[in-house]
């Protein structure tokens, strides 16, 4: 059974964990009380967490759209081209969304503002979506890596 090099199946995995505690680290951010008078340098440094979140993420997308595993899943099943393609797109999606958040940011003007509930909720959705899109993403290597052809039975 072919399967992707320990090494990068390590990356990729590592890779996530540091994914799900920069939304964790994100997620208690937004939930702090900031007072009016540091709200200002809040912003700004919340904003560039967003900003080294969302490289984490081109990072790993890169890791796995250019770094071979597409490749690789493709080679060992074309016949799951429609699905990998698909869960690649989602890529887009999820930067689409992180975008959105960060523009939230921008638009924020006080700590009081009413749009961090909003940004609260935007990032609970971001970290569903990422769930969802790794437990699919998984789904999709267990079925390449562990197909059945029936060969030898």
């Amino acid at each position: 059974m072919p399967a992707l090099s320990t090494d990068a199946s390590s990356t990729v995995l590592a890779e996530r964990e540091q994914i799900s505690e920069s939304l964790r680290r994100l997620a208690d951010e937004l939930g702090r009380d900031v007072e009016p008078a540091g709200f200002e340098r809040w912003k700004l440094a919340y904003l560039w967490q967003l900003r080294d979140f969302q490289s984490q993420l081109h990072k790993l997308f890169d890791r796995e759209e250019e770094g071979g595993l597409t490749a690789e899943l493709l080679r060992l099943a074309p016949h799951r081209a429609n699905r990998i393609r698909q869960v690649e797109a989602e890529h887009r999606k999820i930067d689409v969304l992180v975008g959105q958040l960060v523009t939230g940011v921008k638009r924020m003007d006080g700590a009081a503002d009413v749009r961090i509930a909003r940004l609260r909720d935007q990032l609970q959705d971001l970290a569903a979506v990422i769930r969802t899109h790794e437990a699919a993403e998984c789904a999709l290597m267990q079925d390449v890596y562990y197909e059945d052809f029936g060969v030898g039975d």
